[in-house]
């Protein structure tokens, strides 16, 4: 999942570039979105429901400490790669563990890197491969449970290999539920793979 950031930025970044007037981000059914400089500042009921995506560390742990592997995971971004914090890897470590702890495949995926990378734990890949296991179990039974995301994370590693052999089929199937749950990147990848 983190080599598709890049790409994303790049879209974002080029369609920026080049506008004088005033900057548009594409076409929709109902004309061209524009760009909001100062976009509305979130209400105080958005900031309460969600302090992670607004850089609220304290409140984000808060709910780490509740029992939210979401939250938990997103701390461990934040220490991972110095949002609103210092970088820290052996911190994220333990946030993403928390998660994983709690079967959420994306804190799994998370520490698996780390330890696939060397980065704020000891360099394991037997371990790493354990951890990309759980999280592509995980991310299945996310999927059966509704969870778009969880199905489109169990395609990737299954049109990778990473864990299974390779399956292209198993791949698009997983895709195609991802896309049913409403996950556009599902549906993209169910275009491409026809």
């Amino acid at each position: 999942m983190k080599w598709m950031v890049f790409p994303a930025l790049f879209v974002v970044a080029s369609s920026v570039l080049g506008c004088e007037e005033g900057l548009q981000l594409g076409a929709t059914s109902q004309g061209t979105l524009a760009y909001q400089a100062h976009p509305n500042a979130p209400s105080a009921m958005e900031l309460a429901a969600k302090p992670c995506k607004y850089g609220d560390v304290a409140r984000c742990i808060e709910q780490c400490q509740a029992g939210d592997p979401k939250a938990c995971n997103s701390m461990g971004v934040q220490f991972e790669y110095g949002h609103s914090t210092s970088p820290d890897s052996t911190i994220a470590s333990g946030f993403y563990a928390r998660a994983c702890d709690a079967n959420y495949a994306q804190g799994c995926t998370n520490l698996a890197w780390l330890y696939s990378l060397g980065r704020g734990v000891p360099h394991d890949t037997q371990q790493a491969m354990l951890l990309f296991t759980r999280a592509f179990d995980a991310s299945r039974l996310a999927c059966r449970r509704g969870d778009g995301h969880g199905c489109l994370m169990a395609g990737e590693f299954m049109l990778r290999g990473d864990i299974t052999p390779k399956d292209e089929d198993g791949a698009v199937a997983m895709f195609k539920l991802a896309c049913d749950q409403g996950d556009p990147q599902g549906c993209e990848y169910v275009e491409t793979l026809r």
